[in-house]
């Protein structure tokens, strides 16, 4: 018998996930969300060093598919991130060191 909780529950673990959770995309959608403009690009290559680039780069694409800015670790954004290096930092290296704190994220006005 599962735990009851005293809460009433209205979603579901994977309706929460799907709402709350990191954006889990397929090509056609990674391609969509973390195809960046010129701005953004901009923006994205304005922080200080190449992982802070590329935490920006997903950030800026999983908000514009969730509106939301998540904390995550690079295993659990790997296929993106490799998509975002090789398509806007020619795959320069892998995504292993630890992510930037929340004061290197973009500043957006």
């Amino acid at each position: 018998m599962a735990n009851k909780s005293e809460r009433l529950a209205v979603l579901s673990d994977a309706e929460q996930f799907a709402l709350y959770g990191l954006p889990d995309f397929d090509d056609g959608q990674r391609l969509n969300y973390l195809s960046l403009s010129e701005p953004e690009l901009a923006l994205a290559s304005s922080r200080p060093g190449l992982h802070a680039q590329v935490c920006c780069a997903l950030q800026i694409g999983y908000f514009k598919a969730k509106h939301a800015f998540f904390r995550f670790s690079w295993d659990e954004a790997q296929e993106d991130c490799a998509f975002v290096l090789s398509r806007y930092f020619n795959g320069r290296c892998s995504c292993r060191k630890p992510l930037p704190s929340t004061n290197t994220m973009p500043n957006v006005p």
